[in-house]
């Protein structure tokens, strides 16, 4: 327990040690941490480092730093807060052993009430400098709100103070001196300090364990009904272009005032829908007829994504009608069929039937960045001849704008991919940027066309919102009594003397 001259090798063979011990014994108690995961009920590597550096003395320091840093930059902080915190544990080990040193004295034999109790209280007491360098490094980073401060700090000295109250005296067993008076106390106060952490460990597992069932089947229900939201948007997306089809079918003078007139009152009534169009089926023999009665001509976007006059072939699907007229008059007369990605959701809708969604893609109606769908609902005859399709434009972002409150106010990501058959690849339809979950849902379904995949996943913020303190109040308590349980084994074993 001095800082004595040693050899380079043995001083490196000391801080690489000490930076295993730290690091082992910190992933460890990172499984046992409170969400989000920054602080834990118990922080063995406090106890580690403090007798470390009772034991091998001051000049250890290093491999505090060292097995801080990696601990805290293998998990989700930056290099530079982890050497912050890592600096912050460093300090605190070398107060603490400094004040042990001063007024408990050297050798630490821990044989007297006095002592045992001193030593305690200074080691918990020099907590406070880890705990208030990592909580204040966290804020300055913006990993913590101001309101978050209090428990993460109370959370983290706590943790600091039992890993020193149980740790310190395991190792100080295991490689204390002198030896004789350390090594009378392994079975009467390291055996029943082993047993009590393993049964509170375990007891933290199952407790904690079926909480997480308890929520996860709670999450099950909250999913359920988001992807019953989804289905019926898009059912009602599905309906206004049905009811489009049964009113031309049905009504003796469909032209663009008749279809204006009931397209305005559609979308009042969906504002999921970016607009509503019709796009009849034009043959090559019909095409001057259909320019001159627009007056409009069929177009395409050519390689500049210029809109041209299409070329000749057998037929065209041009927009005839579309509402809101005034937003995309621009886009009268395109062939949607000159586009491939429009092309294959129109054959697919034209195979089947039904209602039929484009790959997601970049609307021709905006200016900006928008993403969104065309789904495609094909109109026949009474001979079953294809006349043209009926149109919704989805932008995206409105679509499922639902989606996007719902993981504001529950804390749910929401993602959905889609493929146009299960085999096919999968493309991203609409969803939030997704960390790994612990707590997830998915659903398959069938919509639009398509195969989706609608993934949610619960955010740490729904997991520390949901959960309840049983499992960790536990686990501080069990470990404290595992505290109170060494400090008393100590007092017993050392013969014990008040004052």
């Amino acid at each position: 327990m001095s800082d004595a001259p040693v050899s380079p090798g043995r001083r490196l063979a000391e801080i690489l040690g000490l930076a295993a011990a730290y690091v082992g014994t910190g992933k460890l108690a990172l499984l046992l941490a409170i969400p989000p995961g920054y602080a834990t009920a118990i922080w063995p590597p406090a106890g580690i480092a403090l007798s470390a550096l009772l034991l091998l003395g001051s000049r250890a320091w290093p491999g505090i730093l060292l097995g801080s840093f990696l601990v805290n930059v293998s998990t989700t902080f930056s290099p530079a807060a982890a050497a912050a915190i890592a600096g912050g544990a460093a300090a605190q080990a070398l107060a603490g052993a400094a004040l042990v040193r001063r007024f408990v004295g050297t050798p630490l034999v821990l044989l007297r009430g006095r002592d045992i109790a001193m030593f305690l209280l200074l080691g918990g007491a020099s907590c406070v400098v880890g705990a208030t360098v990592g909580v204040a490094t966290l804020y300055v980073r913006n990993v913590l709100q101001v309101r978050e401060l209090p428990f993460n700090w109370w959370t983290w000295w706590v943790g600091d103070v039992i890993g020193v109250a149980v740790l310190a005296p395991l190792v100080l067993i295991a490689f204390g001196t002198p030896r004789e008076v350390w090594r009378r106390r392994a079975v009467p106060v390291a055996v029943p300090l082993g047993i009590l952490l393993v049964l509170t460990t375990v007891l933290f597992v199952l407790v904690r364990r079926w909480e997480r069932s308890q929520i996860a089947a709670q999450f099950a229900v909250r999913a359920e009904a988001i992807d019953a939201a989804i289905d019926r948007s898009v059912r009602e997306s599905v309906e206004v272009l049905h009811s489009l089809e049964n009113f031309r079918a049905s009504s003796p003078q469909f032209d663009r005032s008749t279809f204006q007139s009931f397209a305005e009152r559609a979308l009042q009534r969906n504002s999921s829908l970016r607009a509503l169009s019709w796009n009849p089926r034009v043959t090559d023999a019909e095409r001057e007829a259909f320019e001159s009665d627009g007056p409009c001509r069929i177009t395409e976007r050519d390689a500049k994504e210029r809109l041209v006059p299409a070329p000749r072939r057998s037929d065209y699907v041009p927009v005839r009608y579309i509402e809101p007229h005034a937003e995309n008059a621009g886009v009268v007369g395109f062939d949607v069929s000159s586009s491939i990605v429009r092309f294959e959701a129109m054959k697919r809708a034209r195979d089947t039937g039904a209602a039929t969604a484009t790959r997601r893609s970049r609307l021709m109606q905006d200016g900006d960045e928008s993403f969104g769908v065309l789904v495609f609902l094909p109109a026949y005859d009474r001979e079953r001849r294809l006349l043209g399709y009926f149109v919704g434009v989805v932008r995206l972002d409105d679509f499922f704008a639902f989606l996007e409150e719902i993981r504001k106010v529950q804390a749910i990501d929401v993602r959905i991919h889609s493929a146009a058959d299960p085999g096919s690849e999968e493309q991203l339809l609409w969803g939030t940027s997704q960390a790994p979950a612990e707590i997830r849902h998915e659903t398959l379904k069938t919509y639009w066309g398509s195969r989706w995949r609608i993934d949610c996943s619960a955010t740490p913020a729904y997991v520390a919102a949901t959960q309840s303190w049983r499992p960790w109040g536990m686990l501080a308590g069990g470990m404290s009594a595992a505290g109170l349980l060494g400090a008393f084994l100590l007092a017993a074993t050392g013969g014990f003397r008040g004052g």
